[in-house]
């Protein structure tokens, strides 16, 4: 198995598998509504819905800089809708699975002999770019899995 595979496979396992720490991206969204999503710990931190933006977005900054640009998508970094329905929920759950399969499928594509090659951001390799996304993913879910635990109603 090629490094670029796995990769792939510590996405996957973070996405919806076996991660090794027990608790994927899936089983941290079940169960959750808008309401609920849209809870802060102490009122000053970040909610879910600004957190799963978060990632998304740097989750699609990723595909590309792997397609050899730094353009930010079309949206903006944490974003909270301004009509926060349980359907508008609903469909940025979507469109962040979305970029999942976005980013699995950029990496995939992305050819292995250039993962020591320079990335658009200065001072990193695609090979520190592609695991950080992945540590990057990991982060904020953790962060996610704290804020539903302190905010599931009673």
């Amino acid at each position: 198995m090629g490094e670029i595979n796995r990769i792939v496979r510590l996405l996957d396992d973070l996405q919806k598998g076996e991660c090794w720490i027990g608790v994927n991206m899936e089983d941290v969204l079940s169960n959750l509504g808008a309401a609920q999503a849209l809870s802060k710990i102490d009122g000053r931190s970040n909610c879910i819905w600004q957190l799963l933006n978060h990632v998304r977005y740097w989750r699609l900054r990723v595909v590309n800089r792997l397609r050899g640009s730094d353009e930010p998508p079309g949206f903006p970094d944490m974003l909270l809708p301004s009509h926060q329905s349980q359907a508008e929920w609903e469909k940025t759950i979507a469109d962040f699975n979305a970029s999942y399969e976005t980013l699995r499928t950029a990496i995939l594509s992305f050819k292995e002999e250039d993962l020591e090659k320079p990335s658009p951001k200065a001072d990193q390799t695609y090979y520190q770019l592609l695991h950080g996304v992945v540590e990057h993913d990991c982060y904020h879910m953790g962060q996610m899995l704290m804020i539903k635990k302190y905010t599931q109603p009673a």
